[in-house]
């Protein structure tokens, strides 16, 4: 179980919706090496500012469902960046899940890492690759939480 903040030693330049970058926040966002998104258009800007990072050999986080999950759902259909991304530079894909209700200054949150790998294929086989991937390590991850109670 990993605090989000010090999950990995490296900078993890996480894909935000842009309107985190208003107002008196937008210097942490900033400061952490968020990449604002328009979440309205296909943000080329985004796109090219994450595949840059990956180009330098840096990790991008991408929260492949595009919003938060507020249904009953396991998961929510993924956008392609993700994959894209992977394919369009060469970088590995390394499927998280973050299980837990976040709690200001508590370990109440767990972060579950599964195997990286390379995308291969083509990019609606790959999507349903890192959902059904990440679909397992939830269901997991849940029947582990039940086990415990």
């Amino acid at each position: 179980q990993y605090n989000a903040l010090i999950a990995t030693k490296r900078v993890v330049h996480m894909l935000a919706k842009d309107e985190y970058f208003k107002g008196k926040k937008e210097w942490f966002y900033r400061m952490a090496g968020c990449i604002p998104v328009d979440r309205s258009i296909h943000d080329e800007n985004a796109k090219s500012e994450a595949i840059e990072v990956l180009k330098n050999n840096e990790v991008i986080g991408i929260f492949p469902e595009g919003t938060v999950n507020r249904t009953n759902d396991i998961i929510l259909p993924f956008k392609y960046g993700a994959v894209s991304f992977a394919k369009k530079t060469g970088a590995y894909i390394v499927p998280f899940t973050i299980t837990g209700k976040y709690k200001l200054f508590r370990r109440s949150i767990k972060i579950t890492y599964g195997k990286p790998y390379k995308v291969t294929d083509d990019l609606e086989i790959e999507n349903k690759k890192l959902m059904n991937i990440i679909t397992k390590m939830l269901i997991k991850e849940r029947s582990n939480v039940k086990r415990k109670r």
